[in-house]
């Protein structure tokens, strides 16, 4: 019996450090206050970035192998690309372009094209389905048994930290009504500030990666 759980436990944690869950506690809050967002809006947010997440680890899964090989596409180019855009989220929060944005969709009116693209990026990917979930994902895929049921089995352990993510996101929807204006600004800076490290380590893992050969 432990034999049989151990492949699923190693998978579970691995991909769980990967996603990093907790982290999305505060990601959630710094992407979703202050814009005067329902109950029902912030139900619509992570509930979709739950199940985007989880298709998209559920494509690369059963396809990535196939899907990078068949357009010779290398992880790195992932990281990279992830990096640069989270770049680009982390300046908009440090400056205040982000909430000069977030208020002008909230004066322009909260719509489901909003709400999706925001469910979408970052938090579906890269915040969940990031490089990292999607490589171990392909490399978990690979090891495991060509016939259905044990793909579906082997699955199971990822679908579920892609669970815990989105308990994560709805109790961060719960605790921003309850915390301070001030106290969520200055965690948004502080969010900021982290967001732009990890884009920076996203990036020159990606270009040590694809210029291994020159390092």
């Amino acid at each position: 019996m432990l034999d049989f759980l151990s492949p699923s436990i190693e998978i579970f944690i691995l991909i769980f450090v990967a996603v990093d869950p907790l982290g999305l506690i505060p990601v959630f809050a710094s992407l979703t206050s202050g814009i005067g967002m329902s109950k029902k809006d912030l139900r619509f947010i992570y509930v979709r970035a739950t199940v985007v997440a989880l298709g998209i680890l559920m494509i690369f899964w059963f396809f990535g192998g196939i899907i990078l090989e068949t357009l010779g596409i290398g992880m790195s180019s992932f990281r990279i690309v992830g990096g640069l855009f989270l770049m680009i989220i982390a300046y908009q929060i440090m400056f205040g372009k982000f909430q000069e944005q977030r208020e002008k969709n909230m004066n322009a009116a909260i719509n489901d094209e909003f709400l999706s693209t925001l469910a979408t990026f970052p938090l579906a990917t890269p915040m969940i389905a990031g490089p990292a979930a999607i490589t171990l994902t392909i490399v978990f895929a690979d090891g495991t048994d060509l016939n259905l049921v044990s793909q579906i089995v082997s699955f199971a352990p990822v679908a579920a930290v892609v669970g815990v993510a989105g308990i994560c996101m709805w109790i961060s929807s719960e605790l921003t009504s309850r915390v301070s204006p001030n106290i969520l600004i200055i965690h948004q800076k502080l969010f900021g500030l982290l967001l732009g490290a990890i884009a920076t380590e996203f990036v020159i893992v990606g270009l040590k990666e694809t210029f291994s050969i020159l390092m």
